[in-house]
């Protein structure tokens, strides 16, 4: 039984299903939010000082920023990234792909605080793609 196995017996049952549908539903909130209000998205980034001064939501709310500020994009974006959670579920499992992905929430927080400047959600889709592709 490999330590993945072990956790998942120990902690599946705090698995969230459909956790991607969850940051593509929250992507698309954001990208609505962001027409009515641009600066909205100032309040969401992943910003070292701001969060050293108590914004610790800015921990978590830079994955709800979408990549793109095309109408036509996000569309393409959000379906794709919807397609990709539903294949990795399939084949992961709700646990393994909720460990995969808050594991790269953190990493991308980690390298912000160590790295400074302004990180994305973009690399953490695109490790998504790069685990869908390796399954399909």
């Amino acid at each position: 039984m490999s330590f993945l196995d072990l956790l998942e017996r120990r902690f599946g049952r705090f698995a969230i299903p459909g956790l991607i549908r969850i940051v593509a539903g929250f992507n698309a909130l954001v990208f609505l939010l962001t027409r009515v209000n641009p600066e909205f998205v100032q309040m969401l980034d992943l910003n070292r000082g701001a969060i050293l001064h108590g914004q610790v939501w800015r921990l978590v709310t830079y994955i709800f920023i979408p990549t793109t500020n095309s109408p036509i994009w996000i569309i393409f974006v959000l379906l794709f990234l919807w397609f990709i959670g539903e294949g990795l579920e399939r084949a992961w499992g709700a646990f393994r792909l909720n460990l995969f992905y808050f594991l790269g929430m953190i990493g991308t927080t980690i390298a912000a605080f160590f790295f400074g400047g302004n990180f994305a959600n973009t690399m953490l889709n695109a490790s998504l793609f790069f685990a869908f592709a390796n399954f399909y």
